[in-house]
């Protein structure tokens, strides 16, 4: 049952990865060759957050990283504190 589980959530999770990669994908490398009328703009944001939205991702990640190495580091530090 585990198994059938893992391979459903696992599946969802690539068609979603492969939807937001496409997505992505003609937003920066086709919407720049067509013409400002078109009907496909419409569909996307301006190409200013095609730029944003990744480095504000960035980022944050960055910073989750960051905030996650000084807890470990400070965690340990206390610990040898305590030990001594």
């Amino acid at each position: 049952m585990g198994d059938t589980v893992d391979r459903v959530v696992g599946g969802v999770l690539v068609l979603i990865a492969l939807t937001v990669f496409s997505y992505y994908s003609v937003w920066v490398l086709v919407t720049p060759f067509l013409p400002d009328g078109h009907f496909i703009n419409a569909l996307f944001l301006p190409r200013i957050y095609a730029v944003l939205i990744p480095a504000a991702a960035a980022v944050l990640m960055l910073g989750f990283v960051l905030v996650f190495f000084a807890v470990v580091l400070l965690g340990q530090k206390s610990k040898k504190a305590k030990s001594s």
